[in-house]
């Protein structure tokens, strides 16, 4: 159908992007840098975007971040949010090119902005650790708060964090656990490890473990290391439903192998065999 839309009208700059994108969502590479390429030299902000995009997807002779960057920097200055967020990152992280705190904020507030929400919670992330700028929770919850509104689970989870720690608002374990409810609903395994903390310990809650391994084991399942520890504690110790040592090893052994030293030194308690 595209394609056909497309022979009518050839310069049709929406069509060769979406055409594009689909070419790309089968792995034709070739047909994709085409369009977008097209796209781009009709003046599309889409199709630089989709440029960088496939630059970081290594298709074709594109490849890696350093050719991504001009191409998302095409597309941000002409307005395109997500060539904006993208931009962000490659400077919040130095890829591609150098590591530039302050164009990293600059960005991701131009992009948060125009409501998007990613942008929005990164943006927040600087306020909150005062990368580029000056340390204030009051700012990053006002950030948060608009990500979360959008429905964007990762910056309801942050939510949670700052009301369950007195961050930038009075501490309130209900509200906290009103956002983490969201989040967990939205399938953010964070949110899953957050909730099931506050049953595990009984904090603005009554102790549940039994819950507390519900929540523990939909993160673990989705590969939460932090998630994955704690199952290896509660098969260790029978918290919350059966003791299975082969289990609890099985968790911390997953853990560990994703960084989690906390499991790693566990694994040095369980009986050998």
């Amino acid at each position: 159908v595209c394609q056909q839309a497309l022979d009518a009208e050839p310069g049709n700059r929406r069509l060769l992007v979406n055409l594009g994108r689909a070419y790309l969502a089968g792995s034709n590479f070739d047909m994709a840098q085409g369009l977008f390429q097209k796209a781009s030299d009709l003046g599309s902000a889409e199709g630089m975007f989709e440029m960088g995009v496939l630059a970081n997807k290594g298709g074709n002779d594109m490849s890696g971040d350093a050719v991504a960057r001009p191409w998302f920097q095409k597309a941000a200055d002409l307005g395109n949010a997500e060539g904006m967020a993208n931009l962000a990152g490659l400077y919040a992280f130095g890829r591609g090119g150098p590591l530039d705190q302050s164009k990293a904020l600059y960005w991701y507030g131009k992009a948060a902005a125009l409501g998007e929400p990613y942008s929005m919670t990164a943006y927040g992330g600087m306020h909150f650790y005062g990368q580029a700028t000056t340390q204030n929770y009051t700012v990053a919850l006002l950030w948060f708060q608009k990500a979360a509104d959008k429905g964007y689970a990762p910056a309801m989870t942050t939510m949670g964090y700052m009301y369950e720690n007195s961050l930038g608002v009075t501490k309130d374990v209900a509200t906290a656990r009103r956002w983490y409810e969201q989040a967990t609903a939205l399938n953010n395994p964070d949110a899953m490890v957050s909730l099931g903390t506050l049953y595990y310990n009984g904090t603005g809650v009554t102790q549940d473990l039994v819950s507390a391994r519900r929540y523990f084991d939909a993160a673990a399942q989705r590969g939460n290391a932090a998630a994955m520890a704690n199952m290896g504690l509660m098969f260790q110790n029978g918290l919350g439903g059966s003791l299975d040592l082969t289990l609890a090893r099985y968790w911390y052994t997953q853990a560990s192998q994703r960084g989690n030293t906390w499991a790693t030194d566990q694994l040095k308690t369980l009986p050998a065999g």
